[in-house]
């Protein structure tokens, strides 16, 4: 369990985005019943992975704190194309394990996959090194114009000789535009206005979880 002031004070950081700004985008998504409300009581609830994914939409797409709520009912309907999820892998392209195996859904959007990448990183850290010599590439994509954004993780066996073969643990890339078509991103391809975070934030707030209150 973790406390929200943690949590904002971290993506702060994180992210390099002026605290106050982080705190007020926590307290419209609390109002509008899209984080949880903590109060003074040792037995208060605390914020949860969906709740951290939630802060992370907001804060990728630089949508204003007043419109957390349609911000977010617009993130809930950022899926995939259809057939895509047939793309992520496991080793040997063996299903996905939990909480990984929301990408294998065809149903599932992108709060879901943020929710369950960010479960991943709290008992994964080393997954999400920001170490070039780590054996993973990830990356979130948010493209503010198109509202539209893509995952990319690709990790690669442990054993030396099966990287020498080239043999990917986990294998996922994954494009979420509204209702889960490309031409639902109407914006000129030419022109882009993207945000990207990539596996440092991704391993503090997963380090932030697996440490829990304090």
């Amino acid at each position: 369990m973790i406390k929200t002031a943690n949590l904002v004070a971290t993506l702060a950081a994180e992210t390099g985005l002026d605290f106050d700004r982080v705190q007020l985008t926590t307290r419209r998504l609390r109002e509008a019943g899209l984080f949880t409300k903590e109060n003074r009581s040792p037995k208060s609830p605390r914020p949860t992975y969906r709740d951290a994914a939630h802060l992370l939409v907001m804060l990728m797409s630089d949508q204003p704190a007043g419109f957390a709520e349609k911000t977010i009912e617009r993130a809930q309907n950022l899926i995939i194309e259809a057939e895509s999820h047939k793309h992520t892998t496991g080793n040997h392209y063996a299903p996905l394990e939990a909480p990984l195996s929301v990408f294998q859904r065809e149903d599932h959007n992108l709060i879901d996959a943020l929710e369950a990448l960010i479960e991943y990183a709290v008992f994964n850290l080393s997954t999400f090194t920001p170490d070039y010599a780590a054996p993973s590439e990830f990356s979130v994509s948010f493209d503010r114009h198109r509202f539209s954004a893509d995952i990319y993780l690709d990790i690669s066996e442990s054993d030396p000789l099966a990287r020498i073969r080239g043999e990917k643990k986990i294998n996922v890339f994954l494009h979420y535009s509204e209702w889960g078509s490309l031409a639902a991103d109407a914006a000129p391809k030419a022109f882009t206005v993207e945000c990207q975070i990539g596996a440092g934030v991704f391993h503090a707030i997963g380090q932030l979880f697996a440490r829990g209150e304090d």
